[in-house]
Protein backbone atom coordinates (compact mmCIF):
# COMPACT_ATOMS: atom_id res chain seq x y z
CA UNK A 1 0.00 0.00 0.00
CA UNK A 2 3.08 2.29 -0.04
CA UNK A 3 5.74 3.27 -2.51
CA UNK A 4 8.63 5.87 -3.29
CA UNK A 5 8.11 6.69 -6.90
CA UNK A 6 5.34 8.78 -8.13
CA UNK A 7 2.69 7.86 -10.71
CA UNK A 8 -1.18 8.65 -11.60
CA UNK A 9 -2.60 6.74 -8.67
CA UNK A 10 0.08 7.77 -6.08
CA UNK A 11 -0.96 10.38 -3.49
CA UNK A 12 2.26 12.67 -2.41
CA UNK A 13 3.54 13.03 1.36
CA UNK A 14 5.71 15.88 2.18
CA UNK A 15 8.48 15.48 4.99
CA UNK A 16 7.68 18.31 7.68
CA UNK A 17 11.35 18.50 8.40
CA UNK A 18 12.50 19.45 4.59
CA UNK A 19 9.26 20.56 2.93
CA UNK A 20 10.07 17.71 0.26
CA UNK A 21 8.09 15.16 -1.11
CA UNK A 22 10.13 11.95 -0.64
CA UNK A 23 7.15 9.33 -0.03
CA UNK A 24 4.17 8.14 -2.00
CA UNK A 25 0.90 6.40 -0.71
CA UNK A 26 -1.03 4.01 -3.16
CA UNK A 27 -4.61 5.08 -3.33
CA UNK A 28 -6.86 1.73 -2.97
CA UNK A 29 -9.94 1.69 -5.52
CA UNK A 30 -13.33 1.23 -4.28
CA UNK A 31 -13.23 -2.51 -5.22
CA UNK A 32 -10.16 -2.74 -3.82
CA UNK A 33 -11.56 -1.10 -0.38
CA UNK A 34 -15.12 -3.36 -0.85
CA UNK A 35 -13.28 -6.63 -0.57
CA UNK A 36 -10.55 -5.74 1.75
CA UNK A 37 -13.60 -4.92 4.33
CA UNK A 38 -15.44 -7.89 3.67
CA UNK A 39 -12.39 -10.26 4.27
CA UNK A 40 -12.84 -8.87 7.66
CA UNK A 41 -16.37 -8.93 8.24
CA UNK A 42 -15.89 -12.62 7.20
CA UNK A 43 -13.40 -13.16 9.42
CA UNK A 44 -15.05 -11.55 12.57
CA UNK A 45 -17.33 -14.02 13.19
CA UNK A 46 -14.84 -16.48 14.38
CA UNK A 47 -13.35 -13.64 16.30
CA UNK A 48 -16.06 -12.74 18.05
CA UNK A 49 -16.99 -16.07 18.54
CA UNK A 50 -14.26 -16.74 20.88
CA UNK A 51 -13.79 -15.80 24.51
CA UNK A 52 -12.12 -11.88 25.65
CA UNK A 53 -9.99 -13.95 27.52
CA UNK A 54 -8.72 -15.76 24.38
CA UNK A 55 -8.76 -12.58 22.65
CA UNK A 56 -6.71 -11.16 25.34
CA UNK A 57 -3.95 -13.63 24.73
CA UNK A 58 -3.95 -12.55 20.85
CA UNK A 59 -3.36 -8.88 21.53
CA UNK A 60 -0.75 -9.77 23.91
CA UNK A 61 0.96 -11.68 21.11
CA UNK A 62 0.52 -8.56 19.22
CA UNK A 63 1.85 -6.19 22.16
CA UNK A 64 5.17 -8.20 22.05
CA UNK A 65 5.46 -7.93 18.36
CA UNK A 66 5.52 -3.98 18.40
CA UNK A 67 7.94 -4.10 21.50
CA UNK A 68 10.51 -6.37 18.91
CA UNK A 69 9.59 -4.02 15.63
CA UNK A 70 9.59 -0.79 17.88
CA UNK A 71 12.70 0.49 16.45
CA UNK A 72 11.33 0.80 12.29
CA UNK A 73 7.99 1.84 13.73
CA UNK A 74 9.80 5.28 16.05
CA UNK A 75 12.00 5.50 12.76
CA UNK A 76 8.93 6.03 10.74
CA UNK A 77 7.08 7.86 12.88
CA UNK A 78 9.96 10.22 13.17
CA UNK A 79 10.29 11.13 9.62
CA UNK A 80 6.11 11.33 9.46
CA UNK A 81 5.70 13.98 12.18
CA UNK A 82 9.40 15.34 11.90
CA UNK A 83 10.06 15.09 15.82
CA UNK A 84 11.81 12.42 18.21
CA UNK A 85 11.06 12.08 21.55
CA UNK A 86 7.37 11.63 21.59
CA UNK A 87 7.62 8.70 18.78
CA UNK A 88 10.35 6.97 20.97
CA UNK A 89 7.62 6.28 23.40
CA UNK A 90 4.73 5.70 20.50
CA UNK A 91 5.02 1.78 20.62
CA UNK A 92 5.78 1.75 24.47
CA UNK A 93 2.19 3.68 25.08
CA UNK A 94 0.68 1.66 22.57
CA UNK A 95 1.37 -1.47 24.57
CA UNK A 96 0.69 -0.56 27.94
CA UNK A 97 -2.68 0.29 26.25
CA UNK A 98 -3.02 -2.85 25.16
CA UNK A 99 -2.30 -4.37 28.66
CA UNK A 100 -4.76 -2.44 30.36
CA UNK A 101 -7.47 -2.63 28.11
CA UNK A 102 -6.75 -6.74 28.59
CA UNK A 103 -6.64 -6.51 32.24
CA UNK A 104 -9.72 -4.52 32.88
CA UNK A 105 -11.86 -6.06 29.73
CA UNK A 106 -13.67 -9.09 31.41
CA UNK A 107 -14.90 -6.29 33.52
CA UNK A 108 -15.91 -3.55 31.83
CA UNK A 109 -17.87 -6.00 29.63
CA UNK A 110 -19.74 -7.90 32.89
CA UNK A 111 -20.14 -4.14 34.51
CA UNK A 112 -21.81 -3.13 30.99
CA UNK A 113 -24.57 -5.93 31.10
CA UNK A 114 -28.01 -4.71 32.31
CA UNK A 115 -29.87 -7.55 34.41
CA UNK A 116 -32.40 -7.22 36.83
CA UNK A 117 -35.89 -6.07 37.16
CA UNK A 118 -37.87 -3.45 35.39
CA UNK A 119 -37.77 -0.58 37.05
CA UNK A 120 -41.54 0.22 36.38
CA UNK A 121 -43.12 -3.10 35.91
CA UNK A 122 -41.22 -5.59 38.99
CA UNK A 123 -42.72 -8.24 37.67
CA UNK A 124 -40.55 -8.21 33.77
CA UNK A 125 -37.16 -9.30 34.35
CA UNK A 126 -34.50 -8.14 32.22
CA UNK A 127 -31.40 -9.49 30.96
CA UNK A 128 -28.98 -8.59 28.05
CA UNK A 129 -26.78 -9.97 25.18
CA UNK A 130 -23.71 -7.96 24.26
CA UNK A 131 -22.62 -8.13 20.51
CA UNK A 132 -20.07 -6.89 18.69
CA UNK A 133 -20.85 -4.36 16.06
CA UNK A 134 -19.11 -6.64 12.89
CA UNK A 135 -16.79 -4.10 11.62
CA UNK A 136 -15.46 -0.78 13.11
CA UNK A 137 -13.94 1.79 10.45
CA UNK A 138 -11.35 4.09 12.18
CA UNK A 139 -10.12 7.12 10.41
CA UNK A 140 -7.19 8.69 12.28
CA UNK A 141 -5.55 11.81 12.67
CA UNK A 142 -1.52 13.05 11.22
CA UNK A 143 -0.74 14.61 14.69
CA UNK A 144 0.02 11.29 16.88
CA UNK A 145 -0.16 8.77 13.87
CA UNK A 146 0.76 5.19 15.79
CA UNK A 147 -1.02 5.93 19.11
CA UNK A 148 -4.17 7.39 17.92
CA UNK A 149 -4.66 5.06 15.25
CA UNK A 150 -5.10 2.37 17.64
CA UNK A 151 -6.92 4.19 21.04
CA UNK A 152 -10.16 3.14 19.46
CA UNK A 153 -9.07 -0.09 17.78
CA UNK A 154 -7.86 -1.86 21.06
CA UNK A 155 -11.07 -2.07 23.15
CA UNK A 156 -13.41 -2.79 19.79
CA UNK A 157 -11.20 -5.83 18.98
CA UNK A 158 -11.19 -7.04 23.01
CA UNK A 159 -15.17 -6.44 22.18
CA UNK A 160 -15.15 -9.10 19.52
CA UNK A 161 -14.82 -6.75 16.51
CA UNK A 162 -12.87 -6.28 13.72
CA UNK A 163 -11.08 -3.26 12.40
CA UNK A 164 -9.68 -1.65 9.63
CA UNK A 165 -8.00 1.44 10.26
CA UNK A 166 -6.99 4.89 7.57
CA UNK A 167 -4.22 7.11 9.20
CA UNK A 168 -3.78 10.42 7.54
CA UNK A 169 -2.50 10.68 4.36
CA UNK A 170 -0.57 13.37 5.90
CA UNK A 171 1.33 10.52 8.17
CA UNK A 172 1.62 7.43 6.72
CA UNK A 173 4.90 6.12 6.08
CA UNK A 174 4.48 3.76 9.91
CA UNK A 175 1.55 2.24 8.33
CA UNK A 176 4.10 -0.67 6.82
CA UNK A 177 5.87 -1.32 10.34
CA UNK A 178 3.04 -1.62 12.24
CA UNK A 179 1.23 -3.75 9.88
CA UNK A 180 4.28 -6.12 10.05
CA UNK A 181 3.26 -6.56 13.44
CA UNK A 182 -0.16 -7.73 12.68
CA UNK A 183 1.06 -9.67 10.12
CA UNK A 184 3.09 -11.85 12.81
CA UNK A 185 -0.05 -12.88 14.50
CA UNK A 186 -1.80 -14.84 12.69
CA UNK A 187 -5.06 -14.94 14.69
CA UNK A 188 -4.93 -11.11 14.50
CA UNK A 189 -4.34 -10.37 11.11
CA UNK A 190 -7.43 -11.60 9.81
CA UNK A 191 -9.76 -9.11 11.38
CA UNK A 192 -7.35 -5.73 12.04
CA UNK A 193 -6.01 -4.24 8.99
CA UNK A 194 -4.58 -0.82 8.04
CA UNK A 195 -5.18 1.25 4.55
CA UNK A 196 -3.74 3.96 3.31
CA UNK A 197 -5.16 6.11 1.62
CA UNK A 198 -7.23 9.83 1.74
CA UNK A 199 -10.59 11.23 1.78
CA UNK A 200 -11.80 8.69 -0.55
CA UNK A 201 -10.56 5.94 0.84
CA UNK A 202 -12.08 6.99 4.11
CA UNK A 203 -15.68 7.21 2.55
CA UNK A 204 -15.10 4.38 1.44
CA UNK A 205 -15.00 2.62 4.62
CA UNK A 206 -18.00 4.32 6.11
CA UNK A 207 -20.14 3.14 3.53
CA UNK A 208 -18.81 -0.43 4.72
CA UNK A 209 -18.56 -0.27 8.49
CA UNK A 210 -20.51 -0.75 10.82
CA UNK A 211 -19.58 1.49 12.95
CA UNK A 212 -17.12 4.57 12.95
CA UNK A 213 -14.60 6.12 15.10
CA UNK A 214 -13.27 9.54 13.53
CA UNK A 215 -10.17 11.97 14.67
CA UNK A 216 -9.87 15.31 13.17
CA UNK A 217 -11.14 18.81 11.95
CA UNK A 218 -14.86 20.07 12.69
CA UNK A 219 -15.52 20.33 8.72
CA UNK A 220 -14.11 16.75 8.24
CA UNK A 221 -15.82 15.31 11.53
CA UNK A 222 -19.47 17.08 9.89
CA UNK A 223 -19.06 15.33 6.78
CA UNK A 224 -18.43 11.89 8.51
CA UNK A 225 -21.49 11.88 10.73
CA UNK A 226 -23.63 12.85 7.62
CA UNK A 227 -22.42 10.19 5.89
CA UNK A 228 -22.77 7.91 8.75
CA UNK A 229 -26.53 9.71 9.42
CA UNK A 230 -27.51 8.80 6.01
CA UNK A 231 -26.70 4.96 7.06
CA UNK A 232 -28.08 5.12 10.39
CA UNK A 233 -24.73 3.78 11.73
CA UNK A 234 -22.96 5.48 15.02
CA UNK A 235 -19.89 7.47 15.05
CA UNK A 236 -18.06 8.52 17.09
CA UNK A 237 -15.99 11.85 17.09
CA UNK A 238 -13.06 13.63 18.84
CA UNK A 239 -13.24 17.00 17.09
CA UNK A 240 -11.11 20.37 17.02
CA UNK A 241 -11.83 22.99 20.03
CA UNK A 242 -10.55 26.27 21.88
CA UNK A 243 -8.98 24.85 25.60
CA UNK A 244 -8.85 27.75 27.95
CA UNK A 245 -6.96 27.79 31.07
CA UNK A 246 -7.73 30.33 34.20
CA UNK A 247 -5.65 31.77 36.33
CA UNK A 248 -6.65 33.50 39.28
CA UNK A 249 -4.76 35.32 41.45
CA UNK A 250 -4.30 32.71 44.52
CA UNK A 251 -2.41 31.13 42.07
CA UNK A 252 1.23 30.36 42.36
CA UNK A 253 2.52 32.32 39.64
CA UNK A 254 5.63 30.55 38.71
CA UNK A 255 4.06 26.82 38.61
CA UNK A 256 1.19 28.50 36.71
CA UNK A 257 3.57 29.75 33.85
CA UNK A 258 4.98 26.36 33.63
CA UNK A 259 1.82 24.77 33.51
CA UNK A 260 0.42 27.32 31.04
CA UNK A 261 3.49 27.16 28.70
CA UNK A 262 3.53 23.28 28.95
CA UNK A 263 0.07 22.60 28.11
CA UNK A 264 0.29 25.39 25.29
CA UNK A 265 3.25 23.64 23.59
CA UNK A 266 3.98 20.32 23.87
CA UNK A 267 3.98 18.39 20.71
CA UNK A 268 4.20 21.90 19.23
CA UNK A 269 0.53 22.76 19.88
CA UNK A 270 -0.54 20.27 17.63
CA UNK A 271 -2.80 18.48 20.17
CA UNK A 272 -6.14 18.00 20.89
CA UNK A 273 -6.30 19.38 24.18
CA UNK A 274 -3.79 22.02 23.71
CA UNK A 275 -4.32 25.42 25.68
CA UNK A 276 -5.37 27.97 23.09
CA UNK A 277 -6.73 30.49 25.70
CA UNK A 278 -5.36 32.08 28.58
CA UNK A 279 -7.37 34.09 31.29
CA UNK A 280 -5.64 35.92 34.08
CA UNK A 281 -6.85 37.73 36.79
CA UNK A 282 -5.98 41.31 36.49
CA UNK A 283 -4.22 41.79 39.77
CA UNK A 284 -1.76 38.96 38.57
CA UNK A 285 -1.39 40.08 34.54
CA UNK A 286 1.61 41.88 34.40
CA UNK A 287 3.42 39.90 36.30
CA UNK A 288 2.24 36.56 35.05
CA UNK A 289 3.04 37.58 31.27
CA UNK A 290 6.53 38.24 32.99
CA UNK A 291 7.13 34.74 33.96
CA UNK A 292 5.73 32.82 30.79
CA UNK A 293 7.51 35.40 28.97
CA UNK A 294 10.69 34.80 30.95
CA UNK A 295 9.83 30.96 30.18
CA UNK A 296 8.89 31.14 27.16
CA UNK A 297 11.83 32.60 25.59
CA UNK A 298 14.09 29.62 26.68
CA UNK A 299 12.10 27.14 24.37
CA UNK A 300 14.08 25.81 21.28
CA UNK A 301 13.13 24.01 18.23
CA UNK A 302 14.77 21.25 16.90
CA UNK A 303 15.42 22.30 13.64
CA UNK A 304 19.41 21.79 13.67
CA UNK A 305 19.02 18.36 15.38
CA UNK A 306 15.94 16.37 15.11
CA UNK A 307 17.39 14.82 18.70
CA UNK A 308 17.89 18.14 20.62
CA UNK A 309 15.15 21.48 21.00
CA UNK A 310 12.10 20.81 23.06
CA UNK A 311 9.32 21.30 20.08
CA UNK A 312 9.52 20.15 16.22
CA UNK A 313 8.27 21.41 12.64
CA UNK A 314 4.73 21.82 12.31
CA UNK A 315 3.74 18.55 10.66
CA UNK A 316 1.11 19.64 8.35
CA UNK A 317 2.60 22.19 6.44
CA UNK A 318 -0.62 24.01 5.61
CA UNK A 319 -1.51 24.97 9.50
CA UNK A 320 1.20 27.44 9.17
CA UNK A 321 -0.98 29.15 7.24
CA UNK A 322 -4.15 28.96 9.60
CA UNK A 323 -1.81 30.01 12.34
CA UNK A 324 -0.18 32.88 10.86
CA UNK A 325 -3.63 34.42 9.87
CA UNK A 326 -5.23 34.10 12.95
CA UNK A 327 -1.83 36.22 14.51
CA UNK A 328 -1.97 38.87 11.88
CA UNK A 329 -5.51 39.05 12.63
CA UNK A 330 -4.95 39.59 15.97
CA UNK A 331 -2.00 42.09 16.28
CA UNK A 332 -4.41 44.28 13.09
CA UNK A 333 -6.68 44.41 15.91
CA UNK A 334 -4.92 45.75 19.11
CA UNK A 335 -3.36 42.85 19.82
CA UNK A 336 0.50 42.47 20.95
CA UNK A 337 3.42 40.11 20.78
CA UNK A 338 4.91 39.45 23.42
CA UNK A 339 7.22 36.47 22.28
CA UNK A 340 7.44 34.51 19.19
CA UNK A 341 5.57 35.16 16.42
CA UNK A 342 4.17 34.48 12.58
CA UNK A 343 5.82 30.90 11.24
CA UNK A 344 9.32 30.61 10.12
CA UNK A 345 11.20 28.13 7.13
CA UNK A 346 14.04 26.39 8.19
CA UNK A 347 15.54 24.14 6.09
CA UNK A 348 12.02 23.74 4.18
CA UNK A 349 10.35 22.98 7.55
CA UNK A 350 7.46 24.96 8.92
CA UNK A 351 8.47 26.43 12.65
CA UNK A 352 6.30 28.52 14.98
CA UNK A 353 8.16 29.69 18.02
CA UNK A 354 6.44 29.79 21.37
CA UNK A 355 4.23 32.56 20.92
CA UNK A 356 2.78 34.68 23.49
CA UNK A 357 -0.35 37.38 22.58
CA UNK A 358 -1.70 40.49 25.10
CA UNK A 359 -4.71 42.38 24.52
CA UNK A 360 -6.37 40.21 23.12
CA UNK A 361 -10.45 39.81 22.64
CA UNK A 362 -13.05 37.83 21.62
CA UNK A 363 -13.64 39.75 18.33
CA UNK A 364 -9.67 37.92 17.73
CA UNK A 365 -9.78 34.45 15.05
CA UNK A 366 -7.12 33.60 17.66
CA UNK A 367 -9.43 33.16 20.44
CA UNK A 368 -12.57 31.61 19.34
CA UNK A 369 -10.86 29.16 16.48
CA UNK A 370 -8.86 26.42 16.45
CA UNK A 371 -5.30 27.39 16.15
CA UNK A 372 -3.22 23.56 16.89
CA UNK A 373 0.21 25.61 16.90
CA UNK A 374 2.19 26.41 20.31
CA UNK A 375 0.09 30.48 20.43
CA UNK A 376 -0.44 31.38 24.00
CA UNK A 377 -3.36 34.64 23.66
Amino acid sequence: MTSTTASENNIPVTNPRTGEIDFYINRPCTQEVNEHCQGLRSAQKAWGAISTAERSGVLLKWAEKIHLNKDKIIKAEAEDTGRWKIPSESPDTVIWGIKGWCERAEGVIEQALNVGKSSTMPHIKLSQQLVPYPLLGVISPWNFPLMLSTIDAIPALLAGAAVIIKPSEITPRFIEPIQETIEAVPELKSVLSYVAGDGKTGQDIIANADIICFTGSVPTGRKVAEACAKKFIPCFLELGGKDPVIVTSSADISRAADAVLRGSVFASGQICYSIERVYVEDSIHDQFVDELVEKTNKIKTNSENIHKGHIGPLIFHKQADIIDSQINDAVSKGAKIMAGGTSKEIGGGKYIDPTILINTNHNMTIMRDETFGPVMP
